[in-house]
C-alpha cells in the first residue's frame, strides 16, 4: 500500500510541476507577444527605432529566462523562435515594411507553437 501511495503522490507532483511549467511558458510567451504588438504598432507608424526598442525589450525578457527555457523547451523550437525574432529585427533595421507583416505573423506562430507544446495533452505526450 505504501508503494501505491508514493506513486500517487509522485504522479500528483508531476502533474503540478507540469501545470506550473505551462503557466510559466504561457506568461513568458504572453510577455513577448505584448512586446511584439508594441513593436508592430511602432513599425506601422514608421517608427522603426521604437519598433526595434520594443522588440529588444521582449528579447531581453526572453533571454532573462534562457536557463529555464533551455532546460524545459525543445531546442529545435527555441532555435526556430530565435531565428524568427532576429529575422523580424533585421527587417526592422532595414525598414522593410512590406515584409514585416508575414515576419511578425511567423514569429507569433513560433511562439504559439512553443506554448502549445508545453500544454499537457495526448499530442504533446506521445
Amino acid at each position: 500500500m505504501k508503494r501505491e501511495t508514493a506513486a500517487a503522490l509522485l504522479l500528483l507532483l508531476l502533474l503540478a510541476a507540469a501545470a506550473l511549467n505551462t503557466r510559466a511558458v504561457d506568461r513568458l510567451v504572453g510577455a513577448l507577444g505584448e512586446q511584439l504588438s508594441l513593436s508592430e504598432e511602432a513599425a506601422a507608424r514608421g517608427d522603426y527605432a521604437g519598433a526595434i526598442a520594443a522588440l529588444d525589450e521582449g528579447i531581453e525578457r526572453w533571454q532573462s529566462r534562457r536557463i529555464y527555457t533551455g532546460i524545459f523547451l525543445r531546442h529545435a523550437d527555441l532555435d526556430a523562435a530565435y531565428e524568427s525574432l532576429y529575422a523580424v529585427k533585421g527587417l526592422l533595421a532595414e525598414e522593410n515594411g512590406a515584409a514585416l507583416g508575414p515576419a511578425f505573423e511567423g514569429l507569433r506562430h513560433q511562439l504559439r507553437h512553443l506554448a502549445w507544446m508545453e500544454h499537457l495533452s495526448a499530442g504533446t505526450v506521445f
